[in-house]
Order: structure tokens, then sequence, then C-alpha cells
């Protein structure tokens, strides 16, 4: 009798003990979700530290879980610490291997900043093995193929985004025709080589825009279209700065070359000018932005939502509840 007391003491506190381990384990589980949610939202207001001390005390709760590694590797980027960057995403891959391209596709990113093109080659490969559908990293590794001047491939992946539905820009795909019939030998280079060499460079930039420096992001843009004056993507991103910074007649030119060429290619240049547009007061042409936009099948819960206030404006209530509706679905 007493032996099956202690027994059953023994189970009871098993047991116990088991149901407290999983309780413990799941609320860890939560708290790591909820860091990951408020690291995301930080990231998409463009406050990298912030988000690296969350993603931190993610990691230090729970050093499995994968996303956080990718998260906090793409924050370093954005940084300029390319060499954490790598560490971070290479944490990601050595946990999920077949599972987070975004890893490759970022660490890629960072190797191809540091000038390492056969290992960023290496991982934009990887990257579209695990997601062949991904159409933009079809046309990062044709950049990288353009650099290490192999024009047939690099125009091969072009070919492929577009089979996928993608657009490359014009701009890039000219000069790679171009190119291929009159190749120029390995450690040469051409000034319109050059230009798109600023391709990379303007991911460098990108930094200075992610940061909120504004101005010096604007400087650099600048000196990149000063250099290379048909370079699109330059002019995207600069006129991406005007909107933030509400200059809407200039944002509205830059944005407007861009499209023009590269007609297609950047779905939020729409996004952007139909944003500048909007707060000019050109209700119509707003809205005829967002209708490119949708057409090029761009959809975010930011772009919904300001697609709702345009509605709102435009005394269209039903179609702006219907779209507050759509952009809390979308997260």
């Amino acid at each position: 009798m007493l032996k099956n007391a202690v027994i059953s003491l023994l189970v009871y506190v098993l047991l116990s003990f088991s149901l407290v381990s999983v309780a413990a384990a799941a609320d860890a589980k939560d708290q790591s979700d909820i860091l990951y949610d408020e690291a995301a939202q930080l990231i998409d207001v463009r406050k990298c530290d912030e988000a690296i001390v969350k993603l931190s005390a993610l990691i230090k709760l729970d050093n499995l879980y994968a996303p956080a590694f990718v998260s906090r590797g793409y924050c370093y980027q954005i940084k300029g610490e390319l060499d954490k960057a790598i560490e971070d995403q290479t944490r990601a891959i050595d946990l999920a291997p077949n599972i987070f391209g975004t890893a490759y596709g970022n660490r890629a990113v960072d190797f191809q900043l540091k000038g390492d093109l056969q290992l960023a080659l290496a991982d934009y490969t990887r990257e579209i093995q695990i997601k062949p559908e991904n159409s933009v990293a079809y046309l990062k590794r044709a950049i990288v193929y353009f650099n290490l001047k192999e024009y047939g491939k690099a125009l091969e992946d072009t070919d492929k985004m577009v089979s996928l539905g993608g657009k490359p820009p014009a701009d890039f795909v000219r000069v790679l025709l171009k190119r291929r019939d009159n190749p120029v030998p390995l450690g040469k280079s051409s000034s319109e080589e050059t230009g798109i060499s600023y391709y990379q460079a303007v991911l460098m930039v990108d930094s200075l825009l992610f940061q909120g420096d504004l101005d010096g992001a604007i400087s650099k843009y600048t000196e990149l279209i000063q250099q290379e004056p048909d370079l699109s993507l330059a002019y995207l991103q600069r006129g991406t700065c005007y909107v933030m910074k509400e200059s809407n007649d200039a944002a509205i030119a830059d944005l407007t070359r861009a499209i023009e060429l590269a007609p297609g290619a950047y779905p939020e240049a729409y996004v952007n000018r139909g944003s500048s547009f909007h707060s000019k007061g050109d209700l119509s042409r707003a809205m005829a932005d967002y209708d490119e936009a949708v057409a090029l099948k761009f959809t975010s819960p930011q772009f919904i939502q300001n697609r709702a206030a345009l509605f709102y404006d435009m005394k269209e209530y039903d179609k702006a509840w219907a779209d507050v509706h759509k952009a809390e679905e979308l997260g």
C-alpha cells in the first residue's frame, strides 16, 4: 500500500513536472514570438538598433530560433556590419539549411558588398534552388554574372525572370545585350559597365536610407546619377527619399524617370509617385498610379492603407473600409 502510494506520488510529481515544463516551454515560445513580432515592427520603421536589441534578447531566450538570426543579420547588413551579418545568416542556414532561402539571399548581398562575387553567386544559386519562383533572385544573380563578365549567363537569368512574370530593368538588359555582342575582357571595363556596377553601389547607399539619413542618401544617389545618368534604380531610390522628405515635385520627377527607364520593373515607383500625387491633392493621378501598381501585382499592408486613405479623400467610403479590412488581413 505504501509502495503504491509512493509510486502514485512519484507519478504525480513527474506528471506535474512535465506539465510545468511544457507550460514553461510554451511560455518561452510565446515570448519568443512576441519579441520577433516587435522586432519586425521596428525593422519596418527603420529602427535597426532597437530591433537588434529585441532579436538578441530572443536569441538569448531561444538560440534555435532561426528567423531571429535572419532578421538580425539583415539589420547588421543595413548598418554596414557585414561580418556580423554573415555570421547571423550562416547560423540561420546551419539551423535550417533547406528552409530559409532568404538567409542565402541576404548573405549573398553581404558577400557582394564585400566583393566576394563567387560566394555571392553560390548563395544566390542556393536561394533559387530553395525558392525557384523568386524572380528577383534571378536578377540579383544576373548582376553578379555581369560583374564577372559572364554576359550570356546574366541574360539567361533575366530571361528566366521574365518567364516568372518579373520585369528586369530595361537599362540593365540593354547593356547586357551590347556587352554580349561586344564583350570586354576581364579586368577591363567601360563606362556602361561601370554604370551597371552601380547597382551594387546602390545597395550600399540603401543603408543610409534605411537608417533615416535621407540627405546623405540623396547626396550619394545624386553622385551615382551624375556618373551614370540612366541608372533607373538610383532614380527610384532617390525619389523614395524625396517622398519621405515630402518633397513631392522632386519625388515625382525622379520616380517618373525611373518608370521611363525601366517600364514595369518597379511597382513601388507607382506606389510612391501615387503617394506624392495624393499629397499634392491630385487624387485622380494618384489613383491611376495605384492602379498601375495593382496591375503589376504589388500588394502590402502599407500600400493598401494608403489606398484606403485615398478612397476616403475621394469620398468612396465603401472602398475605403474594404481596404482597411484588407490591410488588417494582410497584417
